[in-house]
């Protein structure tokens, strides 16, 4: 940079405004947008510049910094851009007086660039474009807003927010809003609503919307735009953290969802999301949702519910299972019982558990006739008297605790045999095995259906007979 003894030139700046006359080539800000031309710099000395002015197509705008190195050039007024091309603000502080601080209109094809400036919004709406071949680009800027007001109206066209700061005062705030092209924030921390209308749509990429201590949605779309959340952190307090509108779609993906509403996500438009969520609420209750993660669509359940992704729209307790063409929800089992396959082409269902599942009972009369995968507790003083079942399949079992000063015996059907290491017993209703002390154990296992027991659990000394 060349800064020549006078004070009138900088060696990049063909103008320079002060108010003080005699120290720039201009007193006023408007003066110098009046002879400036495209390709020209306008450098602005460190004061406070209450006035409007258009800037030229292709003129850039440079606030000074004093001698501390920051930039005191404070424009409280109204900045319009009309032209086609490129122009730029950059090193200013920007602040409404009664209108914009910044405007774009006209339908030339136009980019006004803002970049390390200061947006204040204090007695209107800050910036605006209505101009849909035109956008607003702004880069490494901060803004703050008095709560009545909005940053961005974004009428027609584009805005572009990358790299920002917002700030906002008060215990509501008026949110950003787009009928436009596309309002869009990327590594920016937002700290106002967004919402869109029309064809309009929202971007959020690579943000944080920290408004869970104002319980304020930070999305909400309406009209027909297809809207995008990104790897972007969106918290809302007690309030739903997005609104997803009739007609309109967001992709939400890879992002962090905060809400303590009943419904994190709700709106009867469509919502394609990967989402983790925390807060009391991770339900989506939009019309139309598409788990990105799942990657499952919409399934149908033979009981009438739905299942999209990992939501079930209505409340349903059973088991899923798939039946070769579809998902069903299997019927719910009593407590106690256990899923189980019926062999291919089959149905699985709840049945009482078979194998290692054993339901006791403490017999204190001296008979019992046995079932299949029971145990029994035998107490009484005298001898108990448990009778095999007379139907049994493979793998079914019966076990008798000792409890009782008269022991057990384990009793046999017609056609029935108990086999005991190398000993079996009289095959018919006169065979059995029985206790010889009062705390004997026993489990039997069906080797042979209905017929044949085999002994796999004894303790003690047992009699066979």
């Amino acid at each position: 940079m060349t800064l020549v003894t006078n004070d009138l030139t900088y060696g990049w700046a063909k103008y320079i405004v002060d108010p003080t006359l005699g120290k720039g080539t201009h007193q006023t800000i408007a003066e110098a947008m009046a002879v400036a031309v495209s390709g020209d710099t306008v450098a602005i000395r460190p004061s406070t510049y209450t006035e409007d002015f258009t800037i030229p197509a292709g003129v850039d705008v440079v606030g000074l910094p004093t001698r501390k190195g920051s930039s005191q050039t404070k424009i409280v007024g109204k900045v319009t851009y009309t032209g086609t091309g490129q122009a730029s603000l950059v090193n200013l502080s920007l602040t409404t007086n009664g209108d914009y601080a910044v405007s774009l209109s006209g339908t030339n094809a136009g980019s006004l660039f803002l970049k390390n400036c200061y947006l204040r919004a204090e007695d209107n709406d800050c910036v605006l474009n209505n101009n849909t071949n035109a956008s607003i680009q702004l880069w490494e800027c901060i803004t703050s807003q008095a709560s009545t007001y909005a940053m961005f109206t974004c009428s027609a066209g584009n805005i572009i927010a990358n790299y920002c700061q917002t700030f906002n005062s008060g215990g509501t705030v008026a949110p950003s809003t787009c009928a436009g092209v596309d309002l869009a924030f990327r590594y920016c921390e937002i700290n106002f609503p967004l919402t869109c209308s029309s064809s309009g749509m929202v971007e959020v990429l690579y943000c944080r919307m920290p408004l869970g201590s104002l319980n304020l949605t930070c999305v909400t779309t309406a009209g027909t735009g297809v809207s995008r959340i990104l790897q972007s952190e969106l918290d809302s307090g007690t309030a739903s953290c997005i609104s997803v509108g009739t007609g309109t779609e967001i992709f939400c993906d890879e992002s962090l969802i905060i809400s303590n509403n009943t419904n994190a996500i709700t709106g009867a438009g469509t919502i394609r999301y990967n989402c983790t969520f925390r807060g009391s609420s991770r339900l989506v209750n939009t019309t139309t949702k598409i788990n990105h993660a799942m990657n499952t669509g919409t399934i149908s359940f033979t009981n009438g519910s739905s299942y999209i992704g990992s939501e079930m729209t209505t409340t349903q307790w059973g088991t899923l299972y798939y039946d070769g063409t579809k998902v069903v929800n299997g019927a719910v089992g009593t407590s106690g019982q256990v899923w189980t396959s019926n062999g291919p082409s089959s149905a699985p269902t709840f049945q009482d558990a078979s194998g290692g599942g054993m339901t006791w009972t403490e017999v204190t009369g001296t008979s019992q006739s046995a079932s299949v995968n029971n145990g029994y507790v035998a107490n009484n003083a005298s001898q108990v008297v448990v009778t095999l079942p007379a139907t049994a399949s493979i793998g079914d079992e019966v076990e008798i605790n000792g409890k009782g000063a008269g022991g057990w015996r384990l009793a046999q059907n017609s056609g029935q045999t108990i086999h005991y290491l190398s000993t079996d017993s009289t095959t018919g209703v006169g065979g059995y095995i029985e206790s010889t002390q009062r705390y004997n154990c026993i489990k039997v296992r069906c080797i042979t259906a209905n017929t044949d027991w085999v002994v796999v659990l004894p303790t003690g000394n047992l009699d066979i007979v």
